[in-house]
This record gives C-alpha cells, structure tokens and sequence, in this order.
C-alpha cells in the first residue's frame, strides 16, 4: 500500500542508515540520476551528493542528537546532486528521521531536482532586466524629446531676433564689408532655424 505512495511520488525518496548507506530509493532514481535502484542499495548517500556538501558529516551531527526521532532535520537548498553519467543538477533536500522495527535511526531524504525551477527564475530575471532597459530607454527618450523641444524653443527666440535685427541692418546705408559680414550673419541664423525646424 505505502510502497505504491512511494513509487508515484514526483521526488526522489531515499532512506539512508546512521553511515550514510542507502537502504532503500524509490524509482524516481531511475530518471533522475539514471540508476537502477538495486545498483544504489548499499551504497554511500555520496553516490549522489557529491562529498564536498558534506551530507554524511550533516547526518553524523543529527544522528548524534536522540531526541531526533519522527522529526523533520532539515531542508538544504540549491546543492548539486550527480547523475551516473557525472553530470551535476541542482536539487533541494529535505531531511527527516524515522525508527526502523529495530529502533534504530533512518533518515528520510526527499531530493527534488530544481533546475527547472531555476532556468525559470533565470529567465524571468532576463525578462525583468530587459523590461527595465526597455523602460530605461523609453524614459531616456522622452527626456531626450523634451529637451529637444524645450532648447529648439530657448534657442528660435533669439534666433529670431538676430534673423530680424540682420534684415534692418541690411536695409541700413552701411559699407559693402559690414554688409557681407551681416548677409552671413543672417545665413547662419537661417541654417540654425532649418536645423532647429
């Protein structure tokens, strides 16, 4: 009856005695680190959790405590787990203790292979980056605009009035030299006007 409970569940679920030794793993093992379950029996929980998390020295500390027993121990997030192939994943565990027949301490270890998850969080931090930048570049651009709009004003007001002030002083006796150096006065002031419009 449990044994079909176990067999559904989505995680995978190993039980491990006082050594770290796997006693028993659900099927789930299969797909996710690609070992029959017969082939993981007896071995070290390491197979799976690569040494350098530490998991048989964090049982060793639990199981020195005895007022563990049908206790939730843990829960160890965003840690690697290793496939047969040797190709590390990124799983969450929970830990929790139960008595055998023989009242002696199994840990109870669920694993949960989270790299969906975190592509998804990845991805979506892409997104909100991207989204922020779109924004950034909206705001930059309106801005942008408005400054144009605001200066292209501050700047045609004496424009004109240069292009204005030129005009009388070409209808003004002056020599032929000032009068050239007006005509380009007022050419400048009309080239501005152009690439202000």
């Amino acid at each position: 009856k449990y044994r079909n409970l176990l067999e559904s569940a989505p995680d995978v679920i190993v039980s491990v005695n006082s050594d770290g030794n796997i006693l028993g793993i659900n099927k789930r093992s299969n797909s996710l680190f690609m070992y029959q379950e017969k082939d993981l029996i007896g071995k070290n929980i390491e197979t799976l959790i690569p040494q350098e998390y530490g998991i048989n020295t964090f049982l060793a500390q639990i199981l020195e405590n005895d007022a563990i027993q049908h206790k939730e121990l843990g829960f160890l997030e965003e840690i690697y787990a290793i496939k047969k192939n040797g190709e590390q994943f990124p799983v969450e565990m929970s830990l929790s203790s139960v008595l055998d027949s023989d009242d002696k301490h199994v840990i109870i270890i669920i694993i949960r292979d989270i790299s969906r998850r975190l592509s998804a969080e990845k991805e979506l931090d892409k997104m909100k980056l991207t989204l922020q930048e779109k924004e950034l570049a909206e705001k930059v651009s309106i801005a942008k605009s408005e400054f144009i709009s605001k200066m292209s004003h501050e700047i045609r007001t004496p424009l004109n009035g240069i292009y204005g002030f030129t005009n009388i002083l070409l209808k003004e006796n002056i020599s032929p030299q000032h009068k050239k150096y007006i005509e380009n006065i007022k050419f400048s002031s009309e080239l501005l006007n152009v690439l202000i419009n």
